[in-house]
């Protein structure tokens, strides 16, 4: 019998994870929702919508790739709907992100407690809680800033006379090694917590320049100045030996 698996948001990430899944997994059926119609995807809005999908009920493995927006309160909610919805035997992978702690919080791997300072922040740390709570199986991923086809940060920067915040280190990761990552509650048992961060952390500056001569386009400079950063680490990547594709994050 194939293994069915579901994936809540099927968008830059979502899609990408599908043909991985696709190519690597051929015996896996797999489900996509999206919160509005597109080609391939299942309609199903998490907020709104009091009744949910057959299918969403039959995956084993059920991924939540969907970001808080402007209404925290109904992401939050809508989470505890699926609490009610959802057995908790399910297996659930829940995409958060390394901004759960704050930017001076140094170092940190899986084991630090986060200390988020962001509204949206504090909005992801309390998503985790809930699935964690409620899902015995369940796995948060936290991702650093995801690079990859068609989403490289550096051209939201090009109309910025200043950049701030150039002299700390940047916490990111490729598209390629995020959908690999996203992958291991598949094949292998794995801890509560997973962080998905690149060891390569370049200070900004120096990434966000090479990335834009790469693109062809200029942008701002960054000031002079120390400041405080937070270096975010995977012990669990490290244990099992992961090999990074994409681990300079290059264009």
């Amino acid at each position: 019998m194939k293994k069915t698996v579901g994936i809540l948001g099927n968008g830059w990430l979502g899609k990408a994870l599908k043909d991985y899944w696709l190519k690597k997994f051929p015996d896996l059926l797999i489900y996509s929702f999206n919160r509005s119609p597109q080609i391939g995807a299942i309609t199903y809005n998490l907020g709104s919508q009091t009744t949910t999908p057959g299918e969403l009920d039959d995956c084993q493995v059920q991924y939540i790739l969907i970001p808080p927006g402007k209404d925290g309160d109904l992401y939050i909610n809508s989470l505890y709907r699926l609490t009610k919805v959802f057995d908790s035997s399910k297996q659930i992978i829940f995409m958060s992100t390394t901004s759960v702690f704050a930017a001076d919080q140094g170092h940190c791997n899986e084991d630090t407690t986060p200390l988020p300072q962001e509204s949206r922040a504090k909005l992801l740390l309390k998503a985790e809680q809930i699935i964690l709570t409620n899902f015995p199986k369940s796995t948060i991923i936290r991702s650093g800033g995801q690079i990859g086809p068609d989403r490289y940060p550096v051209r939201s920067m090009v109309k910025r006379e200043s950049l701030p915040n150039g002299n700390v280190r940047a916490n990111i990761i490729h598209q390629e090694d995020l959908v690999k990552i996203l992958s291991l509650p598949l094949i292998m048992e794995v801890p509560r917590i997973i962080h998905a961060v690149s060891p390569f952390h370049p200070l900004k500056s120096d990434f966000y320049s090479q990335q834009a001569k790469s693109l062809g386009i200029e942008i701002g400079l960054f000031p002079e100045g120390v400041e405080k950063e937070k270096v975010i680490d995977s012990q669990f990547l490290k244990s099992i030996d992961y090999q990074f594709e994409r681990k300079n994050c290059e264009v």
